[in-house]
């Protein structure tokens, strides 16, 4: 076997002592070098490698969860866990969150911080659109004409508030959706999420419903869909309040003189007369639940009364309403104080053997709060309802379909003196509310209808005479890049036409008087109503164009059939689209 060291030392025969050491050292040093190369290669990789992963390009490609034979990174997910943040930041003391803290460091429920909330909340959103666009391709669904307009929407109204906010695309974009979104991306996550819940809406209405399930549905959901005829009043109990101006705890004599108004009035709804009801509703100050809706009937406190199946007409009773909340129990807690007291003074007599004063003092305290104070339940009477029924019916209105023509009024400028300086009128049109010219509003309307009504009055000319919603904001950038001269200001004014499907009869799309005007009388295509719609400062044109086939109660029963059957078939692809985490998914939010 040979000797490294004789291998070595035979490279160095026939040279001089001097010339031997200069050989050495020379190897020592390339020596030496080679290893700070090795180490400078090693720290500029991890200095690549940071920056690459600082850039983002790991996040935006790495996959972080696989659902189904789809890839996602924790970009794409950041999209849904940003859309989740970014409605509730402007709730967010509501929620208990603080926006200055990290989400991570902040409990949502049961010990689950918000990141983790939001973060797991993402992943199932992520889940369904992705679920439901694969099984679209699979089945050959294309984006139907309304899923193409709410994509060409859900793009430029990106595109509209980073114009409104002064800032670029990109910025606005990673500033909404977490720092790893671009504009490529964006499309693409936005584009999967419109066609997949296009196709929802295709799949759920794929599904047929028979007669028989319909009538099944009907039977176990008659509270939903019939309609109830009754009188119900609420008599509050009255409470005072202290010398601070807050409300005390109503005393057992007030409860007894509510209820006892409550039964003078159900004893009068009894008698049926109209008249004396009205007078003594007025008298004690009786608040009017009569006019409340099928639909919310649920909630009310006499709700369940009203739909019970064995009510008859002209039955009459009191219902109490009332909350519950837990509170300290203060009788238990100073009574486990008393108890506990030789024992806190013990252990104060423990802990002052070996500690100072204020060790003892906070060892007491310490075991005086060791168990927690008790709670009780306590019930708050608010007041009672005295309840009249009179009829139970199934409906068998047909919804109306309209159309409604926004005509909003100019705002009037606010006026300042002429001896008034600039600072000081600016400062007066910035406290002034705005006012509206309503009267010309109305004049507006009266000469559309006029016009509309030259045109043969249809639904059809309507529609030629004004631009759909979803087309309005294009014609509102029309109207910014058009010319600001008088002639362009002179020409007709172009207004905004809106759909309304399946308007219910006790529903809140318009107010009551559209409402009665729609289901008080038979109608036909091309039917208007002109109503002041103040809250808007507009005025609106209400057209008719036809009622459903089927009638609403039907209708309901049948779509709430589909919704069930769509949710038994989304339900058994579970396993199917069972999403897998990788380490990437930790860098999502």
């Amino acid at each position: 076997m040979s000797n490294p060291k004789k291998t070595t030392d035979q490279s160095l025969e026939g040279l001089s002592m001097r010339e031997r050491n200069e050989r050495l050292a020379e190897e020592k040093e390339q020596r030496r070098w080679r290893r700070y190369g090795i180490i400078a290669a090693i720290v500029a990789v991890l200095i690549a490698a940071l920056l690459f992963w600082d850039h983002g390009f790991i996040q935006r490609s790495a996959t972080a969860v696989t659902i189904g034979s789809r890839n996602y990174s924790a970009a794409d997910v950041d999209y849904y866990y940003f859309s989740q943040y970014n409605s509730m930041y402007s709730y967010a003391s509501y929620y208990g969150i603080d926006t200055s803290k990290s989400l991570k460091d902040q409990e949502a429920y049961d010990g689950q911080s918000w990141y983790e909330y939001l973060r797991s909340n993402a992943e199932s959103s992520l889940r369904e659109v992705s679920t439901l666009a694969q099984e679209g391709e699979a089945e050959g669904y294309t984006l139907s004409e309304k899923g193409q307009k709410d994509l060409d929407s859900a793009l430029q109204a990106a595109k509209d508030a980073a114009k409104e906010n002064n800032v670029s695309l990109s910025y606005y974009l990673r500033r909404m959706f977490g720092r790893f979104m671009t504009w490529k991306r964006f499309e693409k996550i936005v584009t999967e999420y419109t066609y997949a819940y296009d196709y929802k809406e295709h799949k759920t209405d794929s599904f047929e419903v028979s007669d028989k399930e319909t009538d099944s549905y009907y039977d176990e959901h008659k509270a939903e869909l019939d309609t109830f005829t009754f009188q119900a009043y609420k008599v509050n109990v009255e409470t005072s309040t202290d010398e601070s101006g807050a409300e005390v705890e109503a005393t057992q004599e007030q409860i007894d003189a509510a209820r006892a108004k409550a039964e003078k009035l159900a004893k009068t709804l009894k008698s049926g007369d109209e008249k004396e009801i009205s007078a003594l509703v007025t008298e004690l100050n009786a608040v009017n639940y009569s006019d409340t809706k099928t639909a919310s009937l649920s909630s009310y406190p006499f709700g369940s009364w009203v739909t019970d199946e064995s009510r008859k007409a002209g039955d009459t009773d009191v219902i109490e309403d009332s909350h519950t909340e837990e509170v300290e129990d203060t009788d238990a807690a100073d009574s486990a104080d008393s108890s506990a007291a030789p024992e806190a003074e013990a252990a104060a007599d423990d802990a002052s053997a070996e500690t100072d004063t204020a060790d003892a003092s906070a060892a007491a305290d310490s075991s005086a709060k060791a168990e927690a104070a008790p709670k009780r339940t306590v019930t708050h009477v608010d007041g009672y309802y005295a309840v009249r029924f009179d009829a139970r019916t199934l409906d068998e209105y047909k919804a109306a379909n309209v159309v409604s023509v926004n005509i909003p009024a100019k705002e009037i400028p606010a006026e300042t003196s002429a001896d008034s300086s600039a600072e000081a009128a600016e400062s007066s049109a910035a406290e002034a509310a705005p006012t509206y010219d309503m009267e010309g509003a109305k004049a507006a309307a009266d000469a559309f209808v006029e016009q509309w009504q030259s045109k043969g009055g249809t639904v059809d000319a309507l529609r030629e005479m004004t631009v759909a919603e979803e087309d309005a904001q294009e014609s509102e950038e029309s109207e910014d890049a058009a010319d600001s001269s008088a002639a362009a200001d002179s020409k007709p004014e172009t207004y905004v036409l809106s759909e309304f499907s399946e308007v219910e009869k006790d529903g809140y799309s318009f107010n009551a008087d559209v409402l009665s005007w729609l289901y008080g009388s038979k109608h036909k295509s091309g039917d208007y109503y002109v109503m002041e719609d103040s809250s808007a400062n507009a005025y609106q044109v209400i057209c008719f164009t036809e009622y459903d086939e089927l009638p609403y109660w039907k209708v309901t029963a049948q779509n709430a059939v589909r919704s069930e059957k769509y949710t038994e078939w989304y339900d058994g692809l579970s396993e199917k689209y069972e999403p897998k985490e990788t380490w990437f998914y930790s860098q999502v939010g």
